[in-house]
């Protein structure tokens, strides 16, 4: 899985905008698959006992958050090294369209940097964490999760019908 990490990583170093989006959007697409049937269940769980007995909903909602935060407190150093994944593309193309280094040497160069400093980080991550395949999974997940906590908010902002009840 590493192989496959620092290809992807490539792929989107060296991608124009409209490849990088589309990669991120199969990125997405691909999580949700994998990740919606199970998110459905426990949704389904969640509205069942909420249903059941409303106060627990915010016992629950606190329980969620708690883990949430656990689990980013205990894989930060996975969770920086998907940052990095994904924002040394996008600051690659931007410090080439401000800069107006269009060059190929630009591109391989910066291709080179970002996959030797990847592949360090994935070799220290192997080394705490052990499986591959985890980190991976982890890194790849990280647009789908971030979807999932940003658009429910955007989307109440965007429906002309909706209102706050005072």
């Amino acid at each position: 899985m590493a192989w496959f990490t620092l290809i992807l990583f490539g792929l989107m170093t060296v991608a124009t905008l409209s490849q990088k989006l589309i990669l991120l959007t199969l990125f997405i697409a691909i999580v949700a698959l994998i990740k919606g049937p199970v998110m459905i269940l426990w949704g389904m769980l969640y509205s069942f006992l909420v249903g059941l007995f409303p106060p627990i909903g915010i016992l629950l909602s606190a329980i969620f958050f708690l883990l949430n935060i656990g689990t980013f407190t205990k894989n930060w150093r996975m969770t920086l090294v998907g940052i990095y994944f994904y924002f040394y593309p996008f600051g690659v193309m931007a410090l080439s369209e401000v800069m107006h280094w269009d060059n190929h040497w630009f591109i391989a160069g910066s291709l080179l940097l970002g996959l030797i400093l990847l592949h360090v980080m994935l070799t220290k991550l192997y080394q705490h964490y052990g499986i591959g395949r985890t980190i991976f999974w982890y890194v790849f997940s990280i647009p789908f999760a971030l979807l999932t906590a940003l658009l429910p908010s955007r989307l109440k902002t965007k429906i002309k019908g909706y209102h706050k009840i005072k």
